[in-house]
């Protein structure tokens, strides 16, 4: 959570406005597990140690402190003794986390909007800002590892070094017994097709030396209200990023489910089938949604890269 005041969002985000917090099940089939939260934010500093303003670059491309910070320690040592499952968020302003771990079978168990169907194994994990998942390690060799952020190519603009390969932890593994993990944790909804299909376009545009990222060519606005829909009934958007960089699209509200990825035409279903408020949107992407608004009144969508958000990249809904 973090404040989301008109034009200030990037900033008090950046200075330290944000916390998690966590929605426990009260018939959690993973609650024997051991247990960890990983928060990951970033730092962008001044040499005198003072926390440093937006450069143009920032708001061009996303804020990136050049310390990264799990709860809130640079580097940390952490201890994985068995079986263990790990909460974790992205809570940078613009790092794209492409976590990997050594030694360890590690199963995804858990996406934004709660648990899969059935814990998933995985060999990496792409978080974007704002995303949030849960994850389960099983070490499989007594082994010290590190945790890293594999180098991740979003697109940035302008002279600005190559994403590199970021060791964010240091991990003791101690190697763990074979386990029987939970199967049939829940059923996902199947949401029917509705009559109606929107599109929600990305774009960036340079005006007057100055970068506005906008959704159907037009510039976030309070006073004035993108989509009108009904509470209660299925939504099926298409979210197209028809630009060069990477942007993620979150929404309040809700989750929805992913239905279709479509890269200039080459279709694929997602890898992951979870309930999601924040996925990633490659450059030149189209990812189909679907969802429904419970609740009725007004809400945003929009990019979760900040500085993106504060310059626009951000539409507002009526849930009727």
């Amino acid at each position: 959570y973090h404040p989301h005041g008109h034009n200030t969002v990037a900033e008090q985000a950046y200075r330290g406005l944000a916390g998690v917090f966590i929605v426990k099940s009260k018939t959690d089939p993973y609650a024997k597990f051991a247990q960890q939260n990983w928060l990951f934010s970033d730092l962008k500093l001044q040499a005198n140690g003072k926390i440093a303003d937006n450069s143009f670059n920032d708001w061009m491309n996303g804020r990136e402190g050049q310390f990264l910070l799990m709860n809130g320690v640079l580097k940390p040592t952490v201890n994985i003794t068995k079986p263990t499952r790990i909460r974790i968020w992205n809570a940078c302003s613009a790092k794209y986390l492409n976590l990997a771990l050594d030694n360890a079978k590690i199963y995804i168990i858990a996406t934004d909007g709660g648990f899969l169907e059935n814990p998933q194994e995985i060999q990496k994990l792409l978080l974007t800002p704002g995303e949030r998942a849960e994850v389960l390690i099983i070490p499989t060799l007594t082994s010290t590892v590190a945790l890293k952020s594999l180098a991740y190519d979003r697109g940035k603009m302008g002279m600005v070094p190559a994403d590199t390969d970021m060791t964010l932890a240091t991990i003791h593994l101690q190697k763990s017994a074979e386990i029987t993990l939970p199967n049939n944790v829940r059923t996902l909804p199947i949401y029917d097709k509705p009559a109606i299909k929107r599109l929600i376009e990305y774009t960036e545009v340079m005006n007057h030396n100055q970068m506005l990222f906008l959704i159907n060519g037009k510039m976030h606005d309070m006073h004035r209200n993108d989509v009108t829909l009904q509470a209660g009934e299925v939504e099926e958007w298409v979210i197209f990023n028809n630009s060069h960089m990477d942007h993620n699209f979150h929404i309040h509200g809700t989750q929805f489910l992913i239905v279709e990825h479509d890269v200039q035409g080459k279709k694929s279903q997602p890898t992951i089938h979870g309930f999601k408020d924040t996925v990633n949107i490659r450059p030149y992407e189209k990812v189909t949604i679907r969802f429904i608004q419970d609740e009725k009144g007004l809400r945003m969508y929009h990019c979760h890269i900040l500085a993106h958000e504060t310059l626009g990249m951000m539409g507002q809904l009526m849930a009727k």
